[in-house]
């Protein structure tokens, strides 16, 4: 997915202060969360990579 489909399919989500407690677009984290979610379907062994490369 390119980063535009990610931000329009986490939307409906990242706004929803039910999930979050708050709209995650107006405190500034949407785009490292769309961010984060963009790697970590970026394909076979992405979640293992991305997993590394935060943990490490």
């Amino acid at each position: 997915m390119d980063m535009e489909e990610v931000r329009r399919a986490l939307n409906p989500i990242l706004e929803n202060q039910k999930i979050f407690g708050v709209n995650l677009y107006e405190v500034g984290m949407a785009e490292r969360v769309c961010g984060y979610f963009q790697e970590l379907t970026a394909g076979t062994g992405a979640v293992r990579r991305t997993l590394k490369k935060y943990a490490d």
